[in-house]
């Protein structure tokens, strides 16, 4: 019985913890308010909480715009790193769905030519793509890394 007992707190403890923080996001989403919850989920920096928030957006492609982008890609560095599989795979899904919709998007942002005149909705559509364009870069540097088994250059 002592052998069953001797991992229970932990886990109890660290269930209680991903319980707490997916309520706060939850809080957020209930309100329809999902920037909200991804800076929450963001802050609380819970790889676990992370992971079932991303799998649950992954589900719903229309969720996506560019903020959403902003907010996750940094997030999916850390997840891409993880020691579980799962979470690694996760990740991949988020790039993939982000790349599909966002790609090309993305790559005629970086080489539009600068317009005449004010038009802020495409400097600030510009100042987004290449903003998820740097994060991307950062990922594709990690994959090639994460190839090679140089994990230890990456995360530090």
């Amino acid at each position: 019985m002592e052998k069953l007992n001797e991992g229970h707190d932990a886990v109890v403890n660290v269930l209680s913890t991903r319980l707490g923080n997916l309520k706060v996001v939850r809080s957020y989403w209930a309100q329809n308010d999902v920037r909200g919850a991804l800076d929450a989920m963001a802050d609380l920096q819970d790889q676990g909480v992370i992971v079932d928030v991303l799998k649950t957006l992954c589900l719903r492609p229309s969720m996506w715009t560019l903020d959403v982008c902003l907010v996750v890609l940094p997030l999916v560095n850390g997840v891409a790193t993880s020691k579980y599989e799962s979470y690694v795979l996760c990740g991949l899904d988020v790039v993939k769905l982000v790349l599909k919709s966002f790609g090309a998007m993305i790559r005629t942002n970086l080489n539009a030519p600068q317009s005449i005149g004010v038009d802020f909705a495409a400097e600030e559509r510009t100042t987004k793509c290449k903003a998820c364009h740097r994060e991307l870069a950062k990922l594709n540097d990690l994959v090639s890394s994460l190839s090679r088994g140089q994990t230890d250059k990456v995360a530090g």
